[in-house]
C-alpha cells in the first residue's frame, strides 16, 4: 500500500527516524516520526505495524537498457505502549518527508 501524499509544506522537519512527543496547536501531546524518503515514489513506500513496531520500508528500482539502479530504505521503530497503533496517520509531503503521527 502506498501512502498518501501531503500538499502541505513542513518546517523545521526532524527526519532522523527518531519517534518524540510533541504538543500540537492545542497543546496536547502528540507522538511523531519523520523519514526523508524523497528519493522514492510515495507508491514505493510501505508502513505495517507488527504488534508495537512500526515497519517502515520503501524500494525503488529503474531498468534502463542493460542497466538497472535500484535503492532501498528500511527502518523499524518501536511504538510507545499508551500509543494505540489503529490511530496512526502516515502522509508524505511534497518535500519528501513521510510523517507518521497520532494522538
Amino acid at each position: 500500500m502506498g501512502i498518501p501524499e501531503r500538499t502541505s509544506a513542513v518546517s523545521s522537519v526532524r527526519d532522523d527516524g527518531k519517534a518524540v512527543i510533541e504538543k500540537d496547536d492545542r497543546g496536547n501531546p502528540v507522538f511523531r516520526v519523520r523519514f526523508d524518503v524523497s528519493d522514492y515514489k510515495p507508491d514505493e513506500v510501505n508502513v505495517k505495524m507488527d504488534s508495537n513496531k512500526m515497519q517502515v520500508h520503501a524500494r525503488h528500482e529503474q531498468k534502463d537498457g542493460g542497466k538497472s539502479v535500484s535503492r532501498e530504505f528500511s527502518r523499524e521503530i518501536n511504538i510507545p505502549r499508551e500509543i494505540d497503533p489503529m490511530s496512526l496517520q502516515c502522509a508524505i509531503s511534497k518535500e519528501g518527508v513521510l510523517c507518521v503521527e497520532a494522538p
